[in-house]
């Protein structure tokens, strides 16, 4: 495992959970909607599930984009989970 410390510092955790939620709301209606199709809803279902094993990161991604996580955060994480650090310069 490498932790890498760049593109998550700039984004928004509460704007990604808050688009994940409406993703996932709109995943479950049209489910409901596309309940007598066979193969809207299975496209749906799938989306649905996909979106739900996203969601359950969700916790990770609110510490990883935290503006207040530091170097020296993140090497602790890579002695704890015993991987390799090194800072994305992208």
């Amino acid at each position: 495992m490498i932790g890498c410390v760049g593109p998550f510092q700039q984004q928004n955790a509460e704007s990604i959970e808050l688009e994940v939620g409406d993703m996932f709301r709109t995943m479950y209606k049209l489910t409901k909607v596309f309940s007598d199709q066979p193969g809207p809803r299975n496209v749906t279902e799938r989306l649905r599930n996909k979106i739900e094993k996203f969601r359950q990161h969700q916790p990770l991604l609110n510490v990883i984009c935290n503006p207040g996580i530091r170097d020296r955060h993140w090497q602790q994480v890579c002695l704890t989970t015993c991987s390799t650090y090194y800072r994305m310069t992208w």
